[in-house]
């Protein structure tokens, strides 16, 4: 068994739609490839990232394919329009 984290600090403002992102393209492109999401954590207080995920994925070879996938890419790209990087809090430490 093989776990996939996902950590980010979401832009001001697009907390909505980072959050829409994960459960309408993040999480079917996950299961779609043999992964169950197992956690999903929304952070309103503290020094960690704002949001965070787990999904679990039986086999290796399972997770080459998602993580090789042109889906995968594309899911990771669209991703990257709506979190802040590097995150607010990397500058305060």
């Amino acid at each position: 068994m093989y776990k996939i984290y996902v950590s980010y600090d979401m832009q001001a403002g697009k907390e909505e739609d980072c959050q829409r992102y994960f459960s309408q393209v993040m999480g079917p492109t996950l299961t779609r490839y043999g992964a169950t999401v197992a956690e999903v954590w929304y952070t309103i207080w503290g020094q960690v990232p704002q949001f965070q995920s787990s999904s679990l994925i039986d086999t290796e070879e399972e997770m080459s394919r998602l993580l090789l996938s042109k889906k995968w890419q594309e899911t990771l790209v669209g991703l990257c329009l709506l979190y802040t990087s590097p995150s607010p809090r990397d500058r305060t430490r």
